[in-house]
């Protein structure tokens, strides 16, 4: 242990006999976990969780040396090494700092870190960190017949593009946010209904038929 980390956990017990400039305790959404804290002489400004670095970090306003208590849901932030506890690493404006636990359960873990006045940014690294499994929506056969057939002339232009308008509005396709023209184009270009046709017939991926979708949008041809 440094010496400044000694020197930070004396923090704890001091600010514990003495009235702090500033106290908030709340609790701070994340992915729908909620991360209890109490924090002492600073103000939380952002807490975010980093999927990429498993870590939770957490931005700061310190006006005097303090404190803050977390109440980590296991689900969103863990720390383990062969299913059992495992120490947190806690970065502290680039500076590994020392922490102390002081409660676990099966579903939370309570950590109290120190910090100085003027300290900014808080990361915790643990081990396991909640990830979100992709939403796999299964688009509908019809969507896909109604795209071959308008690619053969057999289905008009305004009834695809209403039941290409119901499938984005209902959240069946997801169109990234594109800017609409305030000028329509001259219509459909023939490379969107091929592509539409190959689509149908699973000789094009969904991701090259929404650009198509893209196209038609910020031309003017199709409005959302």
């Amino acid at each position: 242990m440094t010496f400044k980390s000694i020197i930070a956990l004396t923090v704890v017990l001091s600010l514990a006999s003495v009235s702090s400039i500033y106290a908030d305790a709340s609790l701070y959404e994340i992915l729908d976990y909620d991360v209890g804290y109490d924090i002492e002489n600073a103000e939380l400004l952002v807490m975010d969780l980093d999927v990429d670095f498993t870590s939770l970090s957490i931005e700061i306003i310190a006006f005097e040396d303090g404190f803050i208590e977390l109440n980590i849901p296991r689900g969103l932030l863990d720390s383990t090494f062969d299913d059992e506890d495992d120490i947190f690493y806690v970065i502290i404006d680039g500076t590994e700092s020392d922490y102390l636990e002081v409660n676990s359960n099966d579903a939370t873990r309570t950590l109290i870190i120190p910090f100085f006045i003027d300290d900014e940014e808080i990361e915790i690294l643990g081990t396991s960190v909640l990830t979100l499994e992709p939403t796999i929506v299964e688009i509908p056969s019809w969507v896909k017949n109604n795209a071959g057939w308008w690619s053969e002339g057999l289905l008009n232009d305004s009834d695809f593009v209403e039941g290409i308008k119901y499938l984005i509005n209902d959240g069946v396709i997801v169109i990234p946010f594109t800017e609409s023209s305030e000028n329509p184009g001259d219509g459909i270009p023939s490379w969107v209904k091929n592509n539409a046709g190959w689509w149908s017939e699973g000789l094009l991926n969904d991701s090259d038929f929404i650009a198509g979708i893209q196209y038609m949008i910020s031309n003017g041809i199709l409005v959302v």
